[in-house]
């Protein structure tokens, strides 16, 4: 079964948001925002990590051959 690139962003912000299983427990606009986009800054620091490391894999395995 492989999952599409929105599955794997969803799995990722629900790892990286952990506190309270991954629900907001305040009715406050303001916070919930807040909260949503220091998610979305996490999540896409930790996509952008990923893929800086995984490049240098990739051309470290290049100069191998």
């Amino acid at each position: 079964m492989q999952l599409n690139k929105g599955e794997y962003r969803y799995k990722l912000a629900r790892r990286i948001f952990f506190a309270y299983q991954g629900e907001f427990t305040t009715g406050d606009y303001e916070e919930i925002t807040n909260k949503a986009s220091c998610l979305s800054l996490a999540s896409n620091a930790n996509l952008y990590w990923n893929t800086q490391k995984i490049e240098g894999i990739v051309e470290g395995l290049r100069k191998q051959e």
